[in-house]
C-alpha cells in the first residue's frame, strides 16, 4: 500500500517520508516510537502526528 493512501497524510509528506526511506505502509508500520521521534524530527512533522498516521495505516490493514 502507498503512504498516500493514510489519512491526513499528504504528498509532500509521502515524499520526505521516501527520502527518510519510509516508502511503504509496512515501512512505516515497523518503526518503533524511539523510531518515529527521530524521523518525526527528520521529516518536520510532530510525533503526534506521525504515531497517527502509523495507527492509520495499521488499521487499513483490516479488513471489513
Amino acid at each position: 500500500m502507498k503512504l498516500i493512501e493514510i489519512i491526513g497524510l499528504e504528498e509532500k509528506h509521502a515524499q520526505l517520508l521516501g527520502k527518510a526511506g519510509i516508502k511503504e505502509i509496512e515501512d512505516l508500520l515497523a518503526l518503533s516510537y524511539y523510531q518515529i521521534k527521530q524521523l518525526a524530527r527528520t521529516v518536520g512533522v510532530t510525533v503526534n502526528r506521525l504515531d497517527t498516521w502509523q495507527e492509520h495505516a495499521d488499521l487499513m490493514r483490516i479488513e471489513g
